[in-house]
């Protein structure tokens, strides 16, 4: 895949693509300070490998460190360490967004569908007994769960992976749904 280079942190990344971004050293030139470069999102934490480009400093995200990055909200922090007493000063931060890859070989799968295939995996070994012990999946902890209650749950995620898929339907093919407020008169 092509190299996408920036001077400036990108508002949005494609997942499994190539990122090169250059950030300007102002009054921290590659010279005489190391940069660091921070990302932290859903499931990653993660430095970029820092080499000089002039003053300025250059960062290197590979197709394999981005291919994993889950679509979302991502934060990234620009650290400059004077390379003589260690000191580390914050230059920059922010928020960028990851887009789903279209090209990927691996579907995405959002989180709410990991909850329901966690839900029915788990609902298809226990439900034959009336209340579980104590499980927990992506972080929601269930306790004494009656089955009905896993069955609700079930119900739930499954209505919450329909309003997943359709938006992602309605991205992929560009088409927007207007929203109509109806009322109804007796």
């Amino acid at each position: 895949m092509a190299v996408t280079a920036v001077t400036s942190f990108p508002a949005t990344i494609m997942a499994g693509t190539t990122q090169r971004i250059t950030l300007p050293a102002g009054s921290y030139p590659a010279t005489t300070w190391t940069g660091h470069l921070g990302i932290f999102g859903e499931g990653v934490d993660r430095r970029a490998s820092w080499s000089a480009s002039g003053s300025d400093h250059a960062f290197v995200f590979t197709h394999g460190d981005t291919e994993a990055w889950v679509p979302g909200e991502y934060r990234w922090h620009f650290v400059a360490e004077e390379q003589a007493t260690n000191e580390r000063i914050q230059v920059d931060g922010g928020i960028f967004y990851v887009t789903r890859n279209p090209l990927a070989k691996v579907p995405y799968v959002s989180p709410n569908e990991r909850m329901l295939k966690a839900l029915r995996d788990y609902q298809s070994g226990r439900m034959e007994q009336d209340a579980a012990e104590t499980f927990s999946i992506d972080g929601q902890s269930f306790t004494h769960t009656s089955a009905r209650e896993i069955s609700r749950q079930v119900r739930i995620y499954e209505a919450k992976v329909k309003i997943d898929r359709d938006r992602e339907t309605r991205r992929a093919t560009g088409t927007t749904r207007r929203m109509v407020k109806t009322t109804f008169i007796n």
